[in-house]
C-alpha cells in the first residue's frame, strides 16, 4: 500500500478520471514570473494518524498563497469579489513529493504564469522549512466570472495589477 504522499493526484473539471497529464506540472521549476512566498505552520488537525498531512490540506495551501499573492499586490480577494469578480478554480493539480509532517513550517511559494492568456494559472511550490525539502508541486488555473456564473474578461482593474505582477520580481526570503 502505498503512503498518501507518494501517490499523484490529478483532476480535471469535468472528467473525474483523474488520467489526463499535465506536463508542465511535471517540471521542477514553475514558469518565471511574479513570485510571492508566505508561510503556514501544520496544525495537528492537519495530519493522519501517521503524522503527515492529510492530502487536501495542500489544496488549501495553494489558496493560501494565491490569496496572499493578492494581499501583497494591494488588491485582497475580497476586494475583487465586492467588485463583482469571481475566480473559480477550472482546474487543479497536486503532485506529492514528501509529506508535511505535525508542527513544521511550511513555505508556500506562488508563481503567477505569465504565459496564460484566458483566465489565470498559479503554480505552486510548498517546503518544508526546517528540511528545506520540497513537499507538494502543482497549480490550480482559473476562469473570470460574474456574480451570476456568466465567463467575463479580466476587468480592467484587476489586469493592471497583474500586468505589474508580472513583470515584478519579489525578493524570495
Amino acid at each position: 500500500m502505498r503512503n498518501e504522499t507518494e501517490t499523484e493526484t490529478e483532476t480535471e473539471t469535468g472528467s473525474g478520471s483523474g488520467s489526463k497529464k499535465f506536463p508542465e506540472a511535471d517540471a521542477a521549476q514553475p514558469p518565471d514570473g511574479f513570485v510571492h512566498e508566505c508561510s503556514v505552520r501544520v496544525r495537528y488537525a492537519d495530519v493522519d494518524q501517521m503524522g503527515v498531512a492529510y492530502h487536501a490540506h495542500y489544496l488549501r495551501w495553494f489558496e493560501v498563497g494565491r490569496s496572499e499573492m493578492f494581499r501583497s499586490l494591494g488588491l485582497p480577494y475580497r476586494e475583487v469579489e465586492q467588485r463583482g469578480v469571481l475566480m473559480p478554480v477550472s482546474e487543479v493539480f497536486c503532485k506529492f513529493v514528501s509529506g508535511a509532517r505535525y508542527d513544521e513550517q511550511l513555505t508556500i511559494e506562488t508563481r503567477l504564469d505569465p504565459a496564460v492568456r484566458g483566465g489565470m494559472k498559479f503554480d505552486y511550490r510548498i517546503f518544508a522549512g526546517d528540511r528545506k525539502q520540497l513537499v507538494a508541486r502543482g497549480y490550480t488555473r482559473h476562469a473570470f466570472v460574474d456574480a451570476g456564473g456568466k465567463v467575463v474578461r479580466p476587468p480592467a482593474f484587476l489586469t493592471e495589477v497583474l500586468a505589474t505582477a508580472k513583470t515584478r520580481k519579489e525578493a524570495v526570503g
